[in-house]
């Protein structure tokens, strides 16, 4: 089992759950890959813990990308205290009119797509969900000047079997986000999020702010902090919301 309703979220958005290439333009050639590994560190109301995050990302087309992701877990997220590698992940986004490349602002739900979860995660170690997961999402991108641009997304997770919890996944997630991008490829980014947990029934809100920066030698870095809202069952709202904290730091390579 998972420590906490949050650990199960965490596990959800980083199988499933920033827009422009100008930068990357000003930069030189554009690269076609890009390799990201995150550091991720939770700040719960019950736990602290650590993991990893891996990426790899190919640009298929002008409008279409690919990325595959693994966790690493540390022996903290699992009541059983099982270490290692988690769920994969393989996400496929279609963004038409050219507006697809690989820079880190560049969300992996974006446009219209799917993301497949494959339970290569240990379940008794507490390291995976114990389901395929299956995302299908939609959305686009309006661009609001040569800087900013708009993003909303509106996906809905399921899961084949019953996961870990013992119990169907059926969460609809709403994301809204808009994005800065300068010419010396800086990048900013602001996210909120809705998140319908119809087997629960319960809501939460989320947010998310970013701050990167790429080099003309392919190195880049971004650091994120996230606010999750989470909801503790037999408790009544407001007393049931309290807020979880996510710090991440990435360190990416684009070739």
């Amino acid at each position: 089992m998972i420590k906490s309703t949050f650990a199960v979220l965490f596990l959800i958005a980083a199988q499933c759950l920033p827009e422009s290439s100008d930068a990357a333009e000003n930069e030189g050639e554009i690269p076609r890959n890009r390799i990201d590994f995150t550091s991720v560190y939770f700040d719960t109301a019950d736990t602290d813990r650590f993991t990893g995050i891996l990426d790899y990302t190919r640009n298929l087309s002008s409008s279409s990308n690919l990325t595959v992701r693994a966790t690493y877990l540390d022996s903290r997220l699992g009541v059983s205290g099982g270490s290692g590698w988690g769920d994969t992940t393989v996400t496929y986004s279609y963004l038409p009119k050219a507006q697809m490349s690989v820079g880190p602002w560049i969300p992996r739900i974006v446009g219209s797509g799917i993301s497949v979860t494959l339970p290569t995660g240990n379940e008794k170690q507490g390291l995976g969900l114990g389901s395929t997961i299956l995302t299908p999402f939609i959305g686009t991108r309006v661009r609001l000047s040569d800087s900013f641009s708009f993003t909303p997304t509106l996906a809905y997770a399921y899961s084949t079997n019953q996961i870990i919890t013992g119990k169907d996944l059926r969460v609809a997630l709403l994301d809204l986000g808009l994005t800065w991008v300068g010419k010396t490829a800086w990048w900013a980014s602001i996210y909120v999020g809705y998140i319908k947990d119809y087997e629960a029934d319960n809501t939460s809100y989320g947010g998310r702010l970013s701050l990167g920066k790429v080099f003309a030698s392919g190195w880049g870095f971004s650091a994120h902090i996230i606010e999750l809202e989470s909801f503790r069952p037999g408790l009544l709202p407001p007393e049931n919301a309290q807020f979880n904290q996510v710090y991440e730091l990435t360190l990416l390579y684009g070739f």
